[in-house]
């Protein structure tokens, strides 16, 4: 027995055979051998309401969580007729509007979305077939009552369904003799396809993993197993079987703790199945088990076994904490473990709750668990993945964050130098440093110039998650010294040219003062006669 868990028994007179949980209403609706029906309170099963009912035989339950109505299986005497009861007034209706073929009809499953309810039927005759080649599908409206859509679904009498509201999908199983689960669409009841080799039983989905469970015979009538289907994608895979009890008859799931309890009446025993590692992780020893419910409001489970058993879990939890660093503020990150994923920002742990392993023979066992880490902005976890281990005390696996970029750091002499980065202009500080983050790898061009100095270009590889460093120093260009003009030449000497231009400069000159003084002749006298003064 897996450790834990308190069992209260209820009440020892109901002959109880099914159990459904009114989440509406808090109340629980037990249904007994032939035309008992009752009412009771789930802290401590005392009966709230009573019927008898002398039409027929109730086969099954069901809790409308919507109207707070509870729906029954029924074997009538008057074929076609369905039973209700309002959750709230706990006021019997009996309407009439299913078709000759659902004398014994049983109450399957609800599609959430329009609140319909699928029922199954078969016909007097075909009730003492093992094997009927076809079995009744209705739709029945959950205010209404009446018969919306029926379909005759191939596989024979129908042992459980459930509905995937994220493909509005039946997963039905269909009958002793196929072992087929067959998808029905819920709008119609058309067949969407039909999975082979899927031993029939009662089916459950799973809304945290995403996932259908059917449970059924395995590979001998001795032997139990849970098909384990995965509906996230395109097509509906088995990726696990997990081994329970003899002959399943009934099923439910857990979202608290998210273990699926499969009553398993072969082995006096509900199993338990970790359905985040997918791994039967023990087993309740209840005798005779029948039906099993979830209490949403407590966390409870009631069984049916001829009498009324409270299961209350209380299985021991250990923290396995993931604690991150390196993610910039505001990064994403998420965790998985098992088939669930936990998300987080940056700078917040992840704090898994999870159970010490599998209990199996009164030992701890396998207590190793698989994770996955993950980042949408690309910075790089470190570890990505691995296993831990629970061994009864808390365990915390550090994650690192690394960039998925490259980065420059670099100073620059003279400090008043400009630096182009793939000509982008960096900012130089007062002391010459310069800088450039979240670069992506490849190869970038550096440019570094300043007045007075030679300009210097190269060429540098940026890597992902690493620093560059640069040190830059600039060489100052020589200014050209200019000789001072003295009309000498290099040895000392007037050049021949200046000596020749001097000489005719003096020349001239000479020549114009004996022209002027020498030639020049003085105006003739006139010799007119002189007026008179």
């Amino acid at each position: 027995m897996y450790p834990g868990q308190t069992i209260i028994n209820l009440t020892n007179d109901v002959n109880a055979t099914d159990v459904t949980y009114d989440s509406r209403d808090g109340d629980l609706f037990v249904a007994g051998f032939a035309a008992n029906w009752t009412v009771r309170s789930p802290a401590n099963g005392h009966v709230i309401a009573n019927f008898l009912n002398d039409s027929g035989v109730i086969t099954s339950l069901l809790a409308d969580p919507g109207t707070g109505n509870v729906f029954a299986g029924v074997e009538w005497i008057n074929p076609g007729s369905i039973m209700y009861v309002n959750g709230s007034t706990y006021r019997v209706s009996v309407p009439t509007n299913l078709g000759p073929s659902a004398a014994v009809n049983v109450v399957e499953a609800q599609d959430s979305r329009t609140g319909e309810l699928l029922y199954s039927g078969l016909s007097g005759l075909d009730n003492f077939s093992p094997c009927p080649p076809v079995v009744a599908a209705y739709l029945v409206s959950d205010t209404t009552y009446q018969n919306v859509t029926m379909r005759w679904l191939p596989g024979g009498e129908i042992q459980g369904a459930a509905y995937d509201p994220y493909t509005n999908n039946f997963y039905v199983s269909t009958g002793v003799c196929e072992n087929n689960l067959t998808v029905v669409n819920a709008a119609n009841l058309s067949v969407v396809a039909t999975l082979p080799n899927i031993p029939s039983g009662p089916v459950v989905f799973d809304p945290v993993n995403r996932e259908i469970y059917v449970a059924g015979i395995g590979s001998s009538f001795y032997s139990g197993v849970v098909n384990v289907l995965n509906v996230t994608g395109t097509s509906d895979n088995v990726v696990a079987q997990i081994p329970v009890g003899m002959v399943p008859d009934a099923a439910c799931f857990d979202p608290l703790n998210q273990f699926l309890y499969v009553v398993s009446p072969g082995d006096n025993e509900v199993s338990v199945v970790n359905t985040v590692t997918n791994r039967a992780i023990g087993s309740i020893a209840i005798p005779r088990a029948t039906g099993i419910t979830y209490d949403s409001a407590s966390g409870a489970l009631f069984v049916t076994n001829n009498s009324l058993v409270k299961i209350i879990p209380n299985y021991p939890r250990f923290d396995l904490t993931f604690a991150e660093s390196g993610l910039p503020q505001g990064g994403n990150w998420t965790v998985s473990v098992g088939n669930h994923t936990y998300a987080a920002a940056s700078g917040f742990s992840i704090v898994v709750p999870e159970f010490n392993g599998n209990f199996v023979n009164g030992t701890y066992i396998d207590h190793t668990y698989s994770y996955s880490i993950k980042d949408s902005a690309g910075w790089i976890p470190d570890p990505s993945s691995g296993t831990v281990n629970l061994t009864g005390n808390p365990v915390t696996v550090a994650v690192q964050f690394l960039s998925p970029y490259g980065s420059l750091q670099g100073n620059v002499s003279p400090a008043n130098a400009s630096i182009r980065l793939n000509n982008q202009s960096l900012l130089v500080s007062p002391s010459g440093n310069f800088s450039a983050i979240d670069l992506t790898a490849g190869v970038y061009t550096v440019t570094a110039q300043a007045p007075g100095y030679a300009e210097d270009s190269f060429r540098i590889s940026i890597t992902s998650h690493n620093q560059t460093l640069l040190q830059i120093r600039l060489s100052r260009v020589p200014v050209p010294v200019v000789a001072r003009d003295t009309g000498l030449d290099s040895e000392g000497y007037l050049p021949l040219v200046g000596v020749v231009g001097i000489g005719a400069a003096v020349a001239v000159a000479a020549i114009g003062v004996y022209w002027w003084r020498v030639r020049r002749k003085p105006p003739p006298i006139d010799s007119g006669p002189i007026p008179n003064r």
